[in-house]
């Protein structure tokens, strides 16, 4: 089972995103600051105030969180986290954290950085696979 911790846009999406589901990740609940949104649910994930995050991680045994809030209130969050039970967490924020802290594996997800991957593979990859094909 696993939190998701911010339910903006790509909080939302990440949420509904049917390959958890597969996979699966469960996303039991959802936490958010914004008290328009406390209360309601995406999909069947309810959705909770943040202020209740570190009880319900305890109370569930949540090892899991993904993480999907702005930058300013990443470090703050993870700081808060107790990991003696929090063991994961996937990061969609732009704050980087470091891969292994305070016993918590963190994997960074960086858009900007597959885009650019993807850049280099249309620039290089591609190429190549006509460069060879030519040389047949």
């Amino acid at each position: 089972n696993v939190v998701l911790v911010g339910t903006g846009h790509l909080g939302t999406a990440i949420a509904r995103y049917p390959r958890f589901i597969n996979a699966n990740f469960n996303f039991i609940a959802a936490f958010d600051i914004d008290d328009e949104k406390i209360g309601g649910s995406i999909g069947h994930t309810h959705i909770y105030s943040i202020d209740t995050l570190n009880k319900y991680i305890e109370d569930h045994k949540i090892e899991v969180i993904v993480l999907a809030v702005p930058s300013s209130a990443a470090s703050d969050i993870v700081e808060k986290l107790d990991s003696n039970i929090v063991k994961g967490i996937l990061n969609f924020t732009t704050m980087v954290f470091p891969g292994r802290m305070n016993d918590m594996y963190i994997h960074n997800i960086d858009l900007a950085k597959e885009l650019e991957v993807i850049s280099f593979c249309m620039k290089n990859c591609l190429t190549q696979k006509s460069d060879d094909q030519d040389i047949n």
